[in-house]
């Protein structure tokens, strides 16, 4: 398989058109059927793009190594990298925020089961006695 079929069996798993490739990617609409056509070699820099944009394995693209698709830490950590210094103090500002709220979330639950558990207990305490 070459990389213009594999570039079709992508287009085909994220149901896109060319065109949607196309603008996503700002490559040119006719720049992009001619690479998936196999008329033209695909660029380094169209291979990072659409890599980037849909979380895809630049090994896949180019070689057909598998698994098609980054794992969501790696597509998360390379939109991540394509900000800027400031755009990412605002993001790992926002990930403290969201573990705080969960970890709070979560010891609230714990203690919700701990009362749920007592109080099933009394329950069951006061049922014996009569």
């Amino acid at each position: 398989m070459r990389v213009n079929d594999r570039l079709k069996k992508v287009l085909n798993i994220l149901n896109i058109s060319i065109k949607e490739l196309s603008k996503s990617t700002n490559i040119p609409y006719r720049t992009m059927q001619d690479y998936i056509a196999g008329k033209r070699n695909i660029s380094i820099e169209a291979v990072l793009k659409i890599c980037t944009q849909y979380g895809i394995k630049a090994d896949y693209l180019i070689c057909g190594k598998e698994p098609i698709f980054e794992s969501e830490e790696n597509k998360i950590l390379n939109k991540i990298q394509m900000l800027s210094d400031e755009d990412k103090e605002i993001i790992l500002k926002e990930i403290d925020k969201r573990i705080k709220y969960t970890e709070e979330i979560n010891k609230m639950r714990r203690e919700l089961e701990d009362i749920k558990k007592m109080h099933s207990e009394e329950i069951k305490k006061s049922e014996s006695n009569q």
